[in-house]
Order: structure tokens, then C-alpha cells, then sequence
């Protein structure tokens, strides 16, 4: 029987990209949420639309499927490496929770994790990549528009189009902000474009990432080229260095993966040059620790805090959302710019090892994968931005945009995934 397209829960998925990059969210604030009396954004449950839009895709989901759960369809799931090694990386993350000093912040980051793990699964075997990818496409062209219409009138404006939380998230800011981000231009102090993102460099990463699929079929539909004219500006209007280098990383990637077939082993070379870069890069961090650039010295600061928690606290770590309470710096509480390492210092050394299992299913599958070049060039730019920074797996609209990834990836690796999609 053929599948039904129009299922509510892939509806909801569809409405789920539209909404991807919005920050309306429920905050519930409590004494833990503070730290040295400063209420910590990375401490505050938050429940965001796109949550509700998750477990509504799962809910329909499982009313849509529950009859065809049988023996051997569950089998071929719980086989799977990648399902295996998210499993374990699961289970032993909610030991962190127990482990927390701070358990409800914790719990409830742990909940939104999860969701968006089922949420790869779901992807990984409801979702084809290509039948959806035109449609994802579709919907981020129109996303970029818009984000970058409100970002570059940011710009003009130097603040926030309206000072509320209504516009779409957008968050209330002007030149008087306190510790709001300001780059020099020509002599000029200006403030970078913000969107619907919580600092410039979400905003940047995000672009980066996107502009990336725009660029792939910039000459299949005049939309995409406008989409992608107008976001090369508005990541420009991020000042977002980081974001910069992630956006010519992954063109340089999609040009020579797509000219593989003329240089043997481009793969392997790339890899060994991404893994090379990245030990280089961080290197770097660690011997700048003295700049008087914030951007250098802020990062080794952290990445040396992020030691000192692991050393006291390897097996468990101190709990997600965690590590702002042992910052040392009262005016850049953050976590350390290093997903790895806040990993390992909030969640301990066996979810460290099992993500690291996660990354590595996926570099493999890359040297043997020739197809979906697009969906691994995406993944290595994530990966070279996490090295660099946090919001990959602490701000909801970049870790949900990861693990969607993730659960493209994991089709790809499910032998009999065209069954699972074809049956209804």
C-alpha cells in the first residue's frame, strides 16, 4: 500500500522548519535559574513552540504506526549502530541529571534532549531525504528571506525592530544594552544583526549552514539565488568570524566533493585536513590564552575551567546547563566555546565517549557513503563550529538543526530504510 503524504505528523514536521528559527518560548524562572544573583539564561526552563511541535509529531507518529510495530521492523531499528550508540549516549546523560546540583534546569535540558533524539529517529525512518529536501529547501529560502529583511533592518536601526518578545522572539536590544555585542566599523562602534538569535554568531551559524543549501541549487529555482544573496549580507551583518570561515569551509567542501570522482581519495584527504585543522585550531586557543583579543583569551579561559570540572568530576560531570555555576568570570558567565568539553565537564566521561561514538559512526560512513554529499558537508561545518562554540547544543533552534541532521544521517545508514518509508 502506498504511504499517505499528507500524515498529520509529517505536517507537523513540514510546520517545524517553518518555525525553526523563532525563539517564543515559556520561561519558567526559579532560585536555581540564578547564579551570584544574576538569573543565568542556560539555567531557566524553557518550553519553546518548537518542543510542542516535537512531541506533537511523535504523538501523531505513534498513533499512525503503532499496528505496524512488529518483530522484525522493531529488530532492524534496535540493530542499527547509530540507534545503539544514541541509546547509550541517553542513558548514561540522565545519570548527569541525578548527579546535578541543580536537578530541575538539568532534567528539563535532559527532556529537550531526548525529544529531539526521537525526533532523529523519526526522521531517519519517515522522512526521505528526497522526497523532503526539495521541500526543506523550499521553506529555508523563504526563512532566510525574511530573517535577513529583519536582520539587516536590525543593522540600519542598531537595535531591536520592537521591544518585546513577540516579534518572533526577537529579544529587546539598543547601543544601552548591557553587554550587548558591538563591533567596530571604519572607527564607528556598530552593533552586529541579532534575528530571531540570542547573539550574532547563532545568527552567523545558522546562516552558514543554510546558505550552504541555497548554494547547492542556487541555479534550480530564482527564489534560492534571492534567498542567497540576501543571506551572504546578512551573515556579513553578523560580523561573525567564526561563521565567516564555517561558510567557506563548507564551499570548499561541496566544490571538492562534488569533483571527487576526478582526485582518488578526496574523501580520506579531507578528513585528514578537517581533523588536522581543528587539533590546529584549538591548539591556538590554548596558546593565546594571554591576547588582549576577548574573543582568544575568553575561550582558554574556559576551556581551562572546563578542565578543572572534569578532574573533579569525570564520571557524571556536574550536571547539563551546569557549568556556568563554576564559571570564574562574573561578567561572561558562559559555558566553555567547546561542545566537546562541555560535554565531558557536565555529563561525564561515559556520554563524552558515547558521542564521541556518535561523531565517529558518522566520519566513517562518510568514506564509504558517495551519496547525500550535501547532508556531510552541513555536518562538518557543525562539527568545526562546535569546536569554537556552544550554541550547537545549548541555544533549541541550532541543536534541533544538528540533530535533524543526525537523523538524515542515520537513514542513510538503515539498510531497509526504503521499506520503512514505503509502508503505511
Amino acid at each position: 500500500m502506498k504511504e499517505v503524504k499528507n500524515k498529520p505528523s509529517k505536517l507537523f514536521f513540514l510546520l517545524l522548519i517553518v518555525f525553526i528559527s523563532l525563539n517564543i518560548g515559556k520561561h519558567f524562572e526559579m532560585r536555581d535559574s540564578y547564579v551570584w544573583g544574576i538569573l543565568t539564561d542556560y539555567l531557566v526552563p524553557v518550553i519553546y513552540i518548537q518542543d510542542i511541535l516535537i512531541i506533537a509529531i511523535l504523538f501523531s507518529w505513534f498513533i499512525e504506526d503503532i499496528k505496524l510495530l512488529k518483530r522484525d521492523s522493531v529488530l532492524r531499528i534496535t540493530n542499527n549502530r547509530f540507534f545503539q550508540a544514541a541509546v547509550l549516549f541517553v542513558f548514561s546523560s540522565f545519570f548527569a541529571c541525578l548527579n546535578s546540583s541543580r536537578p530541575i534546569p538539568s532534567l528539563a535540558i535532559f527532556i529537550r534532549m531526548f525529544l529531539y533524539i526521537l525526533l532523529s529517529l523519526y526522521i531517519s525512518l519517515k522522512i526521505s531525504i528526497k522526497e523532503y529536501f526539495p521541500r526543506i529547501l523550499k521553506i529555508m529560502s523563504f526563512t532566510v528571506i525574511f530573517l535577513s529583511i529583519v536582520g539587516i533592518s536590525q543593522y540600519i536601526k542598531q537595535g531591536a525592530l520592537f521591544n518585546n518578545y513577540l516579534f518572533f522572539g526577537e529579544q529587546p536590544y539598543s547601543k544601552c544594552t548591557w553587554g550587548i555585542s558591538k563591533e567596530t566599523v571604519l572607527g564607528v562602534s556598530r552593533i552586529p544583526s541579532y534575528g530571531f538569535f540570542r547573539h550574532p554568531n547563532i545568527f552567523g551559524g545558522f546562516l552558514s549552514i543554510v546558505l550552504i543549501w541555497l548554494l547547492s541549487s542556487f541555479k534550480k529555482k530564482l527564489i534560492f539565488r534571492i534567498a542567497f544573496v540576501f543571506g551572504v549580507i546578512s551573515l556579513l551583518l553578523t560580523f561573525s568570524y567564526s561563521s565567516y570561515v564555517a561558510f567557506l569551509l563548507g564551499i570548499a567542501f561541496l566544490y571538492l566533493l562534488n569533483q571527487a570522482y576526478r582526485i582518488s581519495g578526496i574523501r580520506k584527504y579531507l578528513l585528514i585536513f578537517f581533523i588536522f585543522f581543528i587539533f590546529c585550531l584549538n591548539f591556538l586557543i590554548l596558546v593565546f590564552s594571554t591576547s588582549s583579543n576577548p574573543s582568544w583569551y575568553r575561550r582558554s579561559s574556559l576551556l581551562y575551567t572546563s578542565g578543572d570540572i572534569i578532574k573533579d568530576n569525570l564520571l557524571y560531570g556536574v550536571g547539563q546547563g551546569n557549568f556556568v555555576v563554576y564559571g570564574k568570570d562574573l561578567y561572561f558567565n558562559q559555558p566553555v566555546h567547546n561542545v566537546f568539553a562541555l560535554i565531558f565537564s557536565e555529563q561525564g566521561i561515559f556520554t563524552f565517549l558515547f558521542f564521541l561514538i556518535l561523531i565517529f559512526l558518522i566520519l566513517k560512513k562518510f568514506l564509504n557513503d558517495k551519496n547525500e554529499i550535501l547532508i556531510y558537508v552541513s555536518f562538518f561545518q557543525i562539527l568545526f563550529l562546535m569546536f569554537l562554540d556552544h550554541y550547537f547544543w545549548t541555544i533549541h533552534q541550532t541543536n534541533l538543526l544538528f540533530w535533524i541532521l543526525f537523523g538524515f544521517i542515520m537513514q542513510l545508514d538503515f539498510k531497509q530504510s526504503k521499506e520503512f518509508l514505503e509502508k503505511d
